[in-house]
């Protein structure tokens, strides 16, 4: 039997995606976040720019994850067709993106890499 072809308005409800793929994200999330906490406890501790808080670096991971996450969730909720009619200019951004650093001023050399002092 066929499966059912979908048509690029129609958005994959959660039912569609694989349910282990998931699970198996969350748990090796889940263990990041207990291993950030476990080799950086100490040193968040002694460190008197973070105010001694031994949870410091857990909540700035977890604050990223949670990022990555909303970030995921709204990447998913476009359609296929959307994402390949933005593709030719995506691919222009990180072109233009890649030749930014190589400009002086913008660009910084650290032991023979080129990186960008900007965040965007």
């Amino acid at each position: 039997m066929l499966a059912p072809v979908m048509h690029s308005r129609e958005r994959i409800n959660a039912s569609s995606y694989d349910q282990m793929l998931l699970w198996v994200t969350l748990i090796l999330l889940g263990l990041g976040l207990v291993m950030v906490y476990s080799a950086s406890i100490a040193i968040a501790e002694a460190d008197k720019a973070v105010g001694h808080q031994s949870t410091y670096y857990l909540m700035r991971q977890a604050v990223f994850i949670v990022i990555g996450l909303v970030a995921a969730l709204v990447t998913f909720q476009v359609p296929i067709a959307g994402w390949q009619k933005m593709a030719p200019y995506l691919f222009l951004l990180g072109l233009f993106l890649l030749v930014l650093v190589l400009i002086p001023g913008v660009g910084r050399n650290v032991n023979g890499s080129q990186r960008c002092y900007l965040y965007l």
